[in-house]
């Protein structure tokens, strides 16, 4: 145990060097920012001293058979972050988040036994929201990163804004195979239903802000965390307003 202030822990750097990145076809736009935290390694610190529970588990889950996955909510107030990314978010997605929360989320994953072959973290989407992950592997840490998918059927990039069509779709592609449902952790042969259009390579201290709607998951190089954790932080924005751009942005698709 230690003593730590959150507004000491929680500082952004001033000097945080925001990019506006947008996906082939002009199919969603996200936000890549370098050296987000003054002090990432007291952030980090944080997570690693942490006890972590285990996410997601259920009797058929292969949670802490074949990995860890662990996610910890711990309320406590770090407003700075949240209004940074609420700023960003504005200015270079034109996506305004109008309420924050005073969770600090965060996950922590690592391979008990190998990755299957031809094989990713299930791709999916978030929500209707803004969300933010903060990378927090060391350099010597570092695999892979973040990608974004174009789903193959039906032919989309990102999910509707609308509930009723949103509800539909999600049924429709997350029901079958493609679905995650926490057996597993990693979809086989995920070429069948997903094309991987981008990727973001994981970096510390590295923040990645992004339409809920867009279809994303990690990118895992072939039995990389099996020796470390990997470390983030999430941050989930559901109170948010999309500007005119994101109405036009996925193919039309109805329910029927």
């Amino acid at each position: 145990m230690y003593p730590y202030r959150p507004a000491d822990v929680f500082r952004v750097n001033p000097d945080a060097r925001v990019e506006q990145r947008t996906l082939p076809d002009d199919a969603g736009r996200y936000l890549v920012v370098d050296d987000f935290y003054a002090d990432p390694d007291a952030v980090r610190r944080l997570i690693l001293t942490t006890p972590y529970t285990i996410w997601a588990h259920h009797e058929t889950s292969r949670n802490f058979v074949d990995y860890y996955d662990c996610r910890q909510n711990i309320q406590v107030p770090f407003l700075e972050p949240q209004q940074a990314l609420a700023a960003m978010s504005t200015q270079g997605l034109k996506i305004d988040v109008t309420q924050g929360r005073h969770h600090f989320v965060t996950n922590v994953f690592k391979l008990i036994n190998d990755q299957p072959p031809d094989s990713q973290p299930f791709p999916h989407d978030d929500g209707i929201n803004v969300a933010g992950i903060v990378m927090l592997n060391t350099p010597e840490e570092c695999s892979g990163g973040t990608a974004f998918y174009r789903c193959k059927d039906p032919d989309i990039t990102c999910m509707p804004l609308e509930r009723e069509r949103y509800d539909a779709l999600r049924q429709r592609i997350y029901s079958g195979p493609r679905g995650h449902k926490g057996s597993a952790y990693f979809l086989e042969q995920w070429q069948r239903w997903w094309e991987r259009v981008e990727m973001v390579e994981m970096r510390y201290n590295r923040m990645l802000v992004y339409p809920g709607i867009l279809f994303h998951g990690h990118w895992q190089e072939h039995n990389a965390f099996k020796d470390v954790w990997r470390v983030n932080q999430l941050m989930f924005f559901d109170e948010v307003e999309f500007h005119p751009y994101y109405k036009g942005i996925s193919k039309e698709w109805t329910p029927g």
